[in-house]
């Protein structure tokens, strides 16, 4: 019985020895990863290699704008950009943030009623028409604060989240920090001029990307032409939403001190840009001037999707599995803006993070895949396993894991 046993081994050690010597190795660098099964690398050579700026965009009539890629996070143009100003209801981006957060979590239901307090019906200024000591679905709310720019709308959000319009104030800051809005102070829900709220427009521009990015379900209530509630009907005030295909939202501000503000974002292929405009002289100004950053925005630049959420990377070596490969999908899209005709050479590398040893759950990360634009990165995102994969046979955990433990003593593998 021992005889046997030494001749099995001796035979698997002769077998699996050239496997190990012939794996070969991978990973971003060169380094101690895996390498796919097959090569995943992609070259786009630029249409045009001439690397120019975009023609300048002359100035808009408005104390401050910013233009962003909302698919890459660019920042295409500013002007005064950074300078603390009069947010009016551009403060509702926040409100209406929050409130998706809190819908996707689960801690309130679009359908759910929701009081209105008496300080929710006194609050002044434009008004969805709530009435006090009634109830109202947390849905109509959002749409009364996106649409009609309810201001009593707003406070009524704000006290079913976090029980008073103060305590949802600093949800407001907290959540304005962790986003990175450097510039941006709130002290209401609504926009109502008061001491110490404050925005500028790269921090509104930043605020609508993350909107419109991390909740896309949103673009459905920030770009509702008209909302009737209570026998009242009321449009959009966002004008854009009527005059230019390319819009579907966001939300427009104003008040005597702020003048008037808009953030819009509009589409076209697979650019979408997010503009602010801050502090416009007139309606029809800030509208003109939007649709000026929106122009020059689509003319002069471009985006490259190189990998969508959920594409196809190809596949990996799976050890100790029931199968021997398995599909590796990428986590999120990989994107570059650039002027046009000037993107440059794109290319994707995976990189796995260690041998991927099975049992595998659907969605588990093994690594990452990388973009680089003329040989430097500018964007990663993981690389998720496609489907399950389940531990295999005896024989195969115990195959498996010697090829794994010669490529370690030959330094081929991690």
């Amino acid at each position: 019985m021992a005889g046997r046993i030494k001749s099995a081994l001796a035979l698997a050690l002769l077998v699996a020895l050239p496997l190990a010597l012939a794996a070969p190795g991978g990973g971003r660098g060169g380094g101690g990863g895996f390498a796919p099964a097959r090569p995943v690398e992609a070259a786009i050579p630029a249409a045009a290699t001439v690397h120019v700026p975009p023609v300048p965009l002359t100035p808009v009539t408005a104390r401050a704008a910013a233009i962003h890629d909302a698919v890459t996070g660019a920042v295409l143009f500013e002007q005064d950009a950074d300078g603390r100003l009069e947010p009016a209801s551009l403060v509702k981006l926040m409100t209406l943030y929050l409130a998706f957060a809190d819908l996707r979590r689960g801690a309130v239901k679009d359908d759910e009623p929701v009081p209105v307090s008496e300080k929710a019906w006194r609050t002044g200024g434009s008004r969805m028409f709530i009435q006090v000591d009634t109830t109202v679905p947390f849905g109509d709310l959002l749409r009364g604060v996106a649409v009609a720019s309810g201001n009593d709308a707003a406070v009524a959000v704000a006290e079913r989240l976090a029980g008073t319009e103060e305590a949802f104030a600093a949800r407001m800051n907290a959540a304005a920090a962790g986003l990175g809005l450097k510039n941006t102070g709130f002290v209401n829900s609504h926009g109502l001029p008061v001491a110490g709220q404050y925005m500028s427009a790269d921090d509104a521009a930043r605020l609508g990307v993350h909107l419109v990015s991390d909740f896309p379900e949103s673009l459905a209530v920030v770009g509702q032409k008209q909302f009737t509630y209570g026998g009242i009907t009321q449009a959009n005030r966002n004008q854009l939403l009527f005059t230019d295909p390319r819009v579907d939202g966001i939300k427009t501000g104003h008040t005597l001190e702020a003048g008037y503000n808009v953030v819009a974002t509009g589409r076209s292929g697979d650019m979408r840009l997010v503009v602010a405009v801050i502090g416009a002289p007139t309606e029809a100004g800030r509208f003109a001037a939007a649709e000026q950053l929106l122009n020059y925005g689509f003319s002069q630049f471009q985006t490259t999707v190189q990998v969508r959420e959920g594409e196809a990377l190809g596949a990996v070596r799976v050890y100790t599995g029931r199968r021997g490969t398995v599909g590796v999908v990428a986590g999120r899209g990989l994107a570059v803006t650039s002027p046009r005709g000037a993107a440059g050479s794109l290319r994707t590398q995976l990189s796995l993070d260690k041998a991927v040893i099975a049992p595998l759950a659907a969605g588990q990360r093994v690594g990452e895949v990388v973009l680089y634009r003329d040989n430097e990165e500018v964007g990663r995102a993981d690389a998720l396993v496609s489907a399950a994969v389940a531990r295999g046979s005896l024989w195969r955990v115990a195959w498996d894991s010697l090829v794994l433990a010669l490529r370690r003593v030959f330094r081929r593998g991690p």
